[in-house]
């Protein structure tokens, strides 16, 4: 027979040759096919198969767990899913990845779901310090000035006009301050530091009105040449309260109460050449109470902080009051070092009166709103 219905033809008895139809050869074709298909289903079942044409596993797939050897399952496999190792995404230091992935149920069941919110987050993470930590801050301030210099000798009456030399009339209405501290902490709560602040104005002008100070007189349109210092070293404590946590783990919500004693060393020149020279030195002490709020939003590298620090006049002591509110950015962090820029506005007061009779010593130092600039170092 011939499966195109050409060739094979049969012969009638009157000897011509009969051609089949294509369809019917298509037909017989597909019948030897499967009469072939279940003679050999047979043979095999004959010999103990039980299937001739077993299903060959695919080289991704992996067995259902608790699977042995040899052994079969209805479940359909399943692909290895790296997930389940609990893997992470990528990670750039600063910052630690988020765990996109699940951790297997030990009992060797379905793997935990994964939660769409956090998946792929990136968090900031703290760097790990030993039991001590220490800090190195350098500012400086740059603002409008004000104050009185009012310096008799010895106390005695007419030896100083009251509330005079002003700063203005000597020259001296703008001036900068330096501030340095060192810190180290005990703790991630405790503080304690020492710091200094360098103070020094100078300017000439002429005066306008005649001055007496320091039991010398200055006539009026005297050019004179003044200096003053107002440096002071302090020492102190300071405790931090977490009030609330980031979900990073980082505090975001601080308030740090601090106290501190301090060392003030002044002095007062007023040169006015052949007319003469007016000064005076004096160190005193003193303390401050204080304490910063501050907010660091999602407990990121960024914090907003407002500190203040005062104490109680007294006759024997100076007092100085400062009023700060400052942004104190992390820009960098190599290691275990955090490289920080603070901008912001300050202000400070500087008042000493020892409170003598008929004329007191009287120093007032007004500066703000100065323009506060600076850099800190943790590690």
């Amino acid at each position: 027979m011939d499966l195109e219905g050409k060739a094979g033809m049969g012969t009638s008895k009157s000897g011509r040759s009969v051609r089949v139809p294509r369809r019917a050869g298509w037909c017989a074709a597909a019948g030897m096919v499967a009469l072939a298909l279940s003679a050999g289903r047979a043979g095999a079942g004959e010999l103990g198969f039980r299937d001739p044409l077993p299903e060959l596993p695919s080289y991704f797939d992996v067995a259902p767990a608790g699977s042995g050897a040899g052994q079969t399952s209805d479940a359909p496999p399943r692909r290895a899913d790296a997930s389940a190792a609990g893997s992470v995404g990528p990670s750039t230091s600063p910052f630690l990845a988020g765990s996109v992935g699940s951790t297997r149920d030990p009992s060797g069941g379905a793997a935990d779901a994964i939660d769409p919110a956090n998946e792929g987050e990136i968090v900031p993470a703290e760097p790990a310090r030993g039991p001590l930590t220490f800090s190195l801050q350098g500012l400086y301030m740059y603002g409008s000035v004000t104050g009185v210099a009012q310096t008799p000798r010895g106390s005695q009456a007419g030896s100083s006009k009251l509330n005079r030399p002003r700063y203005g009339e000597i020259g001296i209405e703008d001036g900068s301050i330096a501030d340095g501290e060192f810190a180290i902490g005990l703790d991630p709560h405790q503080q304690i530091f020492v710091g200094v602040q360098h103070i020094h104005l100078s300017s000439n002008n002429v005066l306008r009105s005649s001055l007496t100070s320091d039991n010398v007189n200055f006539p009026a349109r005297t050019n004179v040449h003044s200096n003053v210092r107002l440096d002071w070293y302090r020492l102190g404590y300071r405790y931090t309260f977490f009030l609330s946590t980031a979900p990073n783990g980082v505090p975001d919500f601080t308030l740090t109460p601090f106290v501190d004693g301090f060392y003030w060393d002044y002095g007062f020149s007023l040169n006015g050449g052949r007319i003469g020279k007016a000064g005076r030195s004096l160190t005193k002490y003193g303390f401050q109470l204080g304490a910063t709020a501050a907010w660091r939003p999602n407990g990121g590298p960024l914090s907003i902080e407002a500190s203040v620090a005062s104490f109680p006049q007294g006759s024997r002591i100076t007092t100085i009051s400062q009023e700060s509110l400052l942004a104190r950015y992390r820009f960098y962090r190599y290691r275990q070092y955090d490289f920080n820029v603070l901008l912001g506005v300050a202000f400070e007061q500087q008042n000493f009166n020892d409170r003598r009779l008929p004329v007191s010593n009287h120093v007032i130092a007004d500066f703000g709103p100065m323009l506060l600039t600076g850099l800190q170092v943790n590690f």
